[in-house]
């Protein structure tokens, strides 16, 4: 008969993520991971097989509790996709002014220190980014049909503009939680918004 689990791998999995995304894929040795996680090597690889392993579970959590329950969720059930946009916006506000660790996002410190040189990391985040490109294209396109944005807006254009200022938000999340120059930059990205 088998032994129980001494240890709950979704906690467990968590506590990876945090590492992760404090200090990076190197920097976390085993022994760092092994500790954070709380677990013996052997449950190590007999739950989780590999570093490697584990960074892509842990990285898959993260882009679902992000992008998918959260983002996404977000701008698929907003009245309408411009207070949805907002509410994304200023969330992330809130989020980095209040990590006084100054993790950023784990996505984007992904994106910059694997994709360039790991094609399965940057499939994976560049799937993962897809879907919610499609939802803030959704949301905009709502957004056009309730006439609250101009009809001119190209959603194409604005939508890479709106996420790649939320990359920058995600960057600058890790040099600082002062929450100024968070709300300058969420207020002139969402000052395209408004109809002339």
């Amino acid at each position: 008969m088998a032994r129980p689990r001494e240890f709950d791998t979704d906690e467990a999995l968590g506590k990876a993520m945090d590492l992760f995304w404090q200090d990076g894929y190197e920097r976390a040795s085993l022994t760092n991971l092994l500790d954070a996680m709380e677990i013996q090597r052997s449950s190590f690889y007999n739950s989780f097989g590999d570093k490697r392993h584990v960074f892509i579970m842990a990285l898959k959590r993260y882009m679902k509790s992000v992008n998918e329950d959260w983002i996404i969720k977000i701008l698929d059930e907003s009245d309408d996709g411009v207070s949805g946009i907002a509410t994304i916006f200023n969330g992330y506000v809130t989020l980095f002014t209040h990590d006084k660790e100054c993790k950023g996002c784990l996505l984007v410190n992904t994106t910059v220190e694997l994709a360039p040189h790991d094609e399965e990391i940057a499939t994976l985040i560049a799937d993962n980014q897809k879907l919610v490109e499609e939802a803030f294209i959704r949301a905009l396109s709502r957004a056009q049909q309730q006439g609250l944005i101009s009809q001119d807006l190209n959603l194409q254009s604005t939508v890479s503009f709106l996420m790649t200022t939320l990359s920058g938000m995600r960057v600058l999340g890790r040099q600082t939680y002062e929450p100024e120059p968070f709300k300058a930059v969420v207020d002139i990205a969402l000052s395209i918004l408004q109809k002339p």
